[in-house]
């Protein structure tokens, strides 16, 4: 009861303060989504979302006004936000897209319209569940892809999974974990924790790297229950608390991969995932590998191929985002090859797999 009034409290506060991306989130909360106040202020932070939005498209900022629709979208099915959408999506496509098409324009790409790509960078300030499966659209040639390009290195994002999840995918050596209000972690909690709580550095890549666990000073970080004082060396299965109620579980499932996952306890995300993969940018030794086994990053049922991504290392896919696989992976409903680029919002199939891959 006593957590409950806080956080409607905390509710209250954001509202008037006008932060209504994070009041929205709150709102969303388990142990407060039921209550008079968390309803009521769910809706007027939806209805001032909509007239941000639509203010925005007055001064022309349609992608701003679009991330902003997209977070309400997610809250609640409206009418009148999701014609908002369609207009602004169609704005978003007539100013970004790039002029060049298709080789073949009578094959169609696909691109699952329940995810914008032109994610809002508020987005880092919430948790919210995402739907794992797929609802494919189909656009006839390059220039109809809202947010096409290119991932470049150092770029988070989002791997949806089709029937299996949702993961998000955060590559570098270092990653910072704390509060989500505090808008400074890459990996951003709506938990009990400070706003830079701890970090999770990787030393090394390949089979021969390394993880640790660096407390920032003056918090509270504790592996398989013995609190950290300096830093502490991970392996898999390790346990790791922040605070008192963040709980992370520290997965190398792959040897000879340097990528590793982190899968967040209790109802807590990241971006609206529960499993991180701190992923390895160094060609196949940081594959994050998709298949049937328990030595998979992302674990599919027995009959699933094995599909690798991962970063070109030479030539013409240097620095590239692929998915490779020895029986052949294809784009959308195009050939099969045994390897494709990897690209925002389009659909990559394999066997019976199919995943694609959002930016943050």
């Amino acid at each position: 009861m006593f957590g409950e009034l806080i956080k409607l409290r905390e509710l209250g506060r954001l509202l008037k303060k006008r932060r209504y991306l994070e009041a929205l989130a709150l709102a969303r909360d388990p142990a407060i989504r039921d209550h008079r106040k968390a309803v009521v202020g769910a809706e007027k932070a939806r209805e001032a979302l909509l007239s941000v939005a639509e203010e925005q498209r007055a001064r022309g900022e349609v992608a701003e006004a679009l991330k902003i629709v997209c977070a309400v979208l997610r809250d609640v099915e409206d009418p009148t936000a999701r014609r908002l959408e369609e207009e602004l999506r169609r704005a978003v496509a007539e100013r970004e897209a790039p002029k060049d098409t298709l080789e073949d324009d009578s094959e169609p790409l696909v691109w699952p319209p329940h995810r914008d790509p032109v994610e809002s960078a508020n987005r880092g300030r919430l948790a919210v569940p995402e739907p794992a499966g797929l609802r494919p659209v189909t656009f006839r040639s390059a220039d109809q892809l809202p947010g096409r390009g290119a991932f470049a290195r150092g770029m988070p994002f989002i791997l949806r999974v089709e029937e299996q999840g949702d993961w998000f995918v955060h590559p570098g050596q270092s990653v910072l974990i704390g509060n989500a209000t505090g808008h400074v972690a890459d990996l951003p909690v709506l938990a009990a924790v400070g706003s830079r709580h701890a970090r999770i550095e990787r030393i090394g890549d390949g089979i021969d790297a390394r993880y640790r666990v660096v407390p920032i000073p003056g918090r509270k970080v504790t592996k398989n229950r013995r609190k950290i004082e300096d830093l502490a060396v991970l392996e898999d299965g390790d346990v790791i608390v922040l605070g008192s109620s963040l709980t992370v579980v520290f997965r190398r499932p792959v040897a000879a991969s340097a990528t590793a996952v982190l899968e967040l306890g209790g109802d807590f995300t990241v971006h609206g995932c529960r499993k991180v993969l701190l992923f390895s940018e160094a060609g196949r030794t940081g594959s994050v590998v998709l298949g049937p086994g328990p030595e998979t990053h992302v674990s599919l049922p027995p009959d699933g191929e094995r599909v690798e991504v991962l970063r070109g290392e030479s030539g013409e896919t240097a620095g590239l985002l692929l998915a490779r696989c020895p029986r052949g992976v294809a784009v959308a409903d195009d050939e099969e090859r045994p390897q494709v680029r990897v690209q925002p919002g389009v659909l990559i199939r394999a066997g019976m797999l199919g995943f694609f891959v959002d930016p943050v």
